[in-house]
């Protein structure tokens, strides 16, 4: 599972918006924590943050060209179980080729450990 979320915050004309995607950030957590309760080895549910991204919701003056996110999105897909709770902010990994964005990550998770965010 693939879930898109949102960091945006101090955005009150955007409230329901927001409030939306800490909803699911906590799902996800809560989701993550009973998961990892059972045995369920091929699963994983992860996280992504593509960013301020020019669609039709984040619009022409959005900061980042879809493009951008497509390594990041590929990772919580690509690396499955082993990045199983983890959750991705997409333009820390823009301009990488999907296997140096690959890289990138278990570098991180070798040297940082478990943690929310990479």
């Amino acid at each position: 599972v693939l879930n898109v979320t949102t960091h945006i915050q101090f955005r009150p004309h955007e409230m329901i918006y927001t409030m939306s995607k800490a909803a699911l950030d906590s799902y996800s957590r809560e989701m993550v924590a009973f998961l990892n309760k059972i045995d369920l080895p091929d699963f994983s549910l992860t996280s992504v943050d593509p960013g301020w991204v020019k669609t039709d919701a984040g619009g022409p003056e959005a900061k980042y060209d879809v493009e951008t996110i497509v390594p990041g999105i590929l990772l919580g897909i690509i690396l499955g179980p082993e990045f199983h709770g983890h959750c991705f902010n997409a333009q820390d990994f823009k301009h990488l080729s999907v296997a140096a964005a690959v890289d990138k990550a278990k570098r991180h998770l070798q040297d940082y450990g478990f943690g929310e965010w990479i």
